[in-house]
């Protein structure tokens, strides 16, 4: 079995120490929020808002093939944005994000990428940048972008709102594991059937 970084919370839910799990699957879930985990029906849809009826289409895939989540939405930022969605992953009883990747400021492909690169053994492209070259490091420290063990045959997919086949020139290393989610409506039955059958290879 492979390592991840687990979270554990103190008695007030934030963050306290990272602690080993070397019982975990090596399957995991790049997340997007806006759009996915809320949607355009959504109240005050800009201003942070996680819809629990969403989070519960999460919390079934995570349920149906033990998939750890990486954070790839911008709510990854800030350490309030990021303590928002483990504070709704508590409410719903669905295992908090194990890390995030970085943010270039360039496409989401490449920081999802990036993180793979760095922390698994899938076979990436030779340009994607390392995580030192993150923004913004104050708020979004190179500790939330590396686990301590890199994974081996991982599956993974990416949950996300944007189309990624339009961002930069990797898209082909992730395309068969991407999931365009309907932003007007956010995660749906047929996307969380689609991911539970891509995580367990079951296709």
């Amino acid at each position: 079995m492979f390592n991840f970084i687990t979270r554990k919370l103190n008695k007030k839910g934030n963050d306290g120490p990272i602690i080993e799990n070397p019982n975990l699957p090596p399957k995991l879930i790049f997340l997007d929020i806006d759009g996915v985990l809320n949607n355009a029906n959504s109240s005050v849809f800009e201003l942070c808002v996680i819809e629990d009826e969403l989070v519960n289409l999460l919390k079934e895939i995570v349920d149906k093939t033990g998939a750890k989540i990486v954070l790839s939405t911008t709510w990854r930022y800030t350490k309030e944005t990021r303590q928002m969605v483990n504070d709704c992953l508590i409410k719903n009883q669905v295992p908090l994000y194990i890390n995030c990747t970085p943010n270039f400021g360039t496409n989401r492909t490449d920081e999802i990428l990036c993180w793979l690169n760095e922390n698994t053994n899938f076979a990436c492209p030779d340009n994607i940048l390392s995580s030192e070259q993150s923004r913004n490091q104050n708020d979004l420290p190179l500790t939330e972008l590396k686990l301590s063990t890199k994974l081996s045959n991982i599956k993974f997919i990416v949950l996300d709102d944007l189309d990624l086949t339009k961002e930069g020139n990797n898209f082909s290393y992730i395309g068969d594991r991407f999931i365009l989610v309907d932003r007007t409506v956010g995660l749906t039955k047929d996307n969380v059937e689609l991911a539970i059958k891509l995580l367990n290879d079951i296709l």
